[in-house]
């Protein structure tokens, strides 16, 4: 029974890593890309899916279909994750290896094989045509001797290298020495010998390879492993990895990683911690993340499992100590921290339309963008009985596409599918602005204010900047931008503006004058941009794969 759950396991697996193929052979990285530090470029994506784990020197490394995660034995501590950021060919892997004989990282993902050379601190590509593999298999094992670096395909092939070399040639199977090799990956899996664990905070282990959560939901074990220090590794799929110690045999998941990997909104409070969310599903799950980094701690918070979140398809968020507020695909969703507590507002509530695209807020009110305009939820009164979110500017804006709302001072500049819409919050009026040189009525879906100064606009077709000091448009700075490019999102500060689109980030960098794009080849691990935060020396990127952080502002560096 064990051997069966492991076969139909390894077929979701392998199910699972088929879909992504088409869209990771657009783009073929040789490695890692020698133009930045291995640490300029860093993925933070949804790992609790583990595939495989390795013994290292240093680390246990768990192959996830989020790139490889990093548990440090000495600091007892996540160090962070390997993904196409820093080289990878894929970030979805299928086998995580380590050589002893030389202390090479190795590993398998859906395209081809990868190695991490210590000494150079690079990863370096060997995609699957190059020695002779079918599309349709994959490397399921890696193994090694002595001398040699060993690969098993799905379809039951195998290739073998020097252990120093990438240079792979077919071996039939007869004249493979397994009892000379030591495995990792699926030849490496067997629950018939799994050991007898014990868990807490409402975990249940399942001998037959099953942990089961307080809500009774399944996640198979996917692979474990002991260490030298006498230590059990799990992984799992669902859950994380954990660890016990092999006396005590009590197991304690260590989830880490964002709950799903497609970013559309997140914010960073004073301390540096995350809060992060999207639309879609991951292995069929939805959830919003709050990543503690001070104590290296992931919160997850569902829907499915809390009546209060009405839903947590996050669309944008805005933070307001102690509050989070969430633009959801089905309501506001507010989150007070000191309480614990979360309360949901929709169109019983006042809402024009549950389906939000933008929240902003300020010390008085929450503006809310919506699919059928703009509303206001005064925060002053949101604990009375009969309390309504109310429309703004419902004479002009009533039934229209809201998609960006930026405050400066007592105005709102809003982006909408018309046009610019600038609001008074003092006075309560407000209308387009139709002037000549800028978007006129064309749609407006990124909005960025720079205090008092300026306001850059992006649209399907390019972006718009107003000099607000001298009430006129400049239009787009240096006539180099790329004017047939969807803007998604845009930030702005005194000395650049980085555009997120769907073809990379594109950075004004204001004392050049000039404009650098950056997409996949230097490290982003999709090249649609959907959300940008500025973090003094670093900025950060929300993509469909995760949350990428960027060192723009390295000293040993010229972009």
């Amino acid at each position: 029974m064990k051997k069966l759950k492991t076969f139909y396991f390894l077929i979701l697996v392998m199910l699972f890593s088929t879909l992504s193929r088409a869209q990771n052979e657009e783009f073929r990285r040789a490695g890692t890309n020698v133009n930045y530090d291995l640490d300029d470029w860093v993925t933070f994506s949804s790992t609790r899916w583990i595939t495989s784990l390795a013994e290292g020197r240093e680390y246990i490394y768990f192959g996830t279909t989020g790139g490889i995660s990093r548990y440090n034995f000495y600091s007892q501590q996540w160090d962070r994750p390997w993904t196409v950021s820093d080289g990878l060919a894929d970030s979805y892997i299928l086998t995580v290896a380590y050589d002893l004989n030389t202390d090479f990282l190795w590993c398998s993902t859906q395209v081809g094989v990868s190695v991490f050379r210590t000494i150079w601190q690079r990863w370096e590509n060997v995609y699957e045509e190059s020695f002779g593999m079918y599309a349709d298999d994959d490397i399921v094992s890696i193994g090694f001797d002595n001398s040699d670096v060993w690969l098993e395909s799905k379809n039951g092939y195998y290739f073998k290298a020097a252990n120093q070399q990438t240079s792979f040639y077919q071996e039939s199977g007869g004249s493979v020495p397994h009892g000379q090799i030591k495995w990792f990956g699926q030849r490496a899996v067997n629950t018939d010998n799994m050991p007898e664990l014990f868990m807490r905070d409402g975990y249940f282990f399942d001998s037959n390879g099953i942990i089961k959560d307080i809500h009774l939901d399944d996640y198979p074990v996917t692979c474990f492993a002991t260490d030298h220090w006498n230590t059990i590794w799990v992984g799992s799929w669902g859950a994380g990895a954990g660890k016990a110690d092999a006396r005590i045999k009590t197991l304690e998941m260590m989830p880490q990683g964002l709950f799903k990997k497609n970013v559309n909104g997140f914010e960073i409070d004073e301390y540096g911690n995350i809060w992060a969310g999207g639309i879609g599903t991951y292995n069929g799950q939805s959830g919003i993340t709050y990543w503690d980094i001070e104590n290296e701690m992931y919160h997850y918070y569902q829907a499915s499992l809390n009546m209060n979140i009405y839903n947590d398809q996050v669309t944008s968020i805005a933070l307001d100590e102690p509050n989070v507020w969430f633009g959801t695909e089905y309501g506001l969703l507010r989150y007070h921290a000191e309480k614990n507590e979360w309360k949901s507002f929709d169109s019983g509530h006042g809402l024009r339309d549950n389906y939000i695209l933008d929240v902003e807020v300020d010390e008085k009110s929450v503006w809310i963008a919506t699919l059928l305009g703009l509303c206001q939820l005064d925060k002053r009164k949101m604990y009375e009985k009969d309390f309504h979110v109310t429309d703004v500017a419902e004479s002009d804006i009533l039934n229209m596409k809201v998609y960006d709302i930026e405050i400066m001072g007592n105005l709102l500049w809003i982006g909408t599918e018309y046009g610019v819409y600038v609001y008074d919050k003092n006075t309560k009026s407000g209308g387009f602005e139709y002037e000549a040189g800028g978007p006129q009525n064309n749609e407006v879906t990124a909005v960025a204010v720079l205090r008092d100064k300026e306001v850059w606009f992006g649209m399907e077709c390019g972006i718009e900047v107003y000099d607000i000091q001298n009430e006129k448009w400049k239009g787009v700075p240096e006539r180099r931008f790329n004017q047939s490019i969807m803007v998604n999102y845009i930030v702005v500060d005194d000395s650049a503006a980085w555009v997120g689109t769907d073809q990379g980030v594109m950075k004004f960098d204001k004392t050049r004058k000039r404009w650098r794009t950056f997409d996949m080849e230097d490290g982003l691990p999709d090249n649609r941009v959907n959300y940008i935060v500025l973090d003094g020396d670093f900025v950060w990127f929300g993509t469909p794969e995760g949350l990428t952080r960027f060192y723009w502002n390295s000293p040993y560096r010229i972009d």
